[in-house]
């Protein structure tokens, strides 16, 4: 598991025209058998601003001790849409994604698992529908994550065959 300040990069100071609205935060949690690190950023216009905008709040999870995160990601094939809801899996960058969006509210809520380890949840407000989000979701530098996850993988991998060889 990474330290949450390694994951900070990759939340930007702009999210396509959206620009932050705090600093990033983040943290270093254990979870009984999991350990995750979380870190979190908002956008959009101020919540306490009280004037109309966009909002969307992004969080990146490195699952690498929590395999169980992961998963919800691929549950989302089973999840299906109604008259007030529509949710789909699709790709995004290569990676799997779980979209939903919900158009009463006008509020989408996005899920993209990175290189097979990192979470990104984003939920975004409003927004009119879910080509939306997934545009928005993909202005973030998927590809340097999942360079990072591909290359922890193999750290992991050579650690692994180094212990099994001693």
């Amino acid at each position: 598991m990474l330290d949450w300040k390694a994951l900070q990069p990759f939340l930007p100071d702009t999210l396509g025209t959206l620009p932050a609205v705090d600093p990033v935060s983040g943290q270093n949690t254990n979870m009984g058998p999991m350990n995750v690190s979380m870190v979190r950023r908002s956008y959009g216009v101020k919540k306490s601003a009280k004037v109309a905008g966009t909002r969307a709040r992004v969080q990146i999870i490195d699952t690498a001790q929590a395999p169980m995160m992961r998963a919800m990601v691929g549950m989302g094939s089973k999840m299906k849409g109604d008259a007030e809801s529509v949710s789909e899996t699709t790709k995004v960058g290569g990676h799997p994604a779980l979209l939903r969006w919900h158009r009463p509210t006008m509020t989408g809520k996005m899920s993209l698992l990175v290189g097979g380890r990192f979470l990104i949840n984003m939920g975004v407000r409003p927004i009119k529908g879910i080509a939306e989000g997934k545009s928005l979701l993909a202005k973030l530098d998927i590809a340097k994550l999942a360079t990072l996850a591909a290359s922890k993988a193999k750290e992991a991998a050579a650690a692994k065959k180094k212990a099994a060889t001693k």
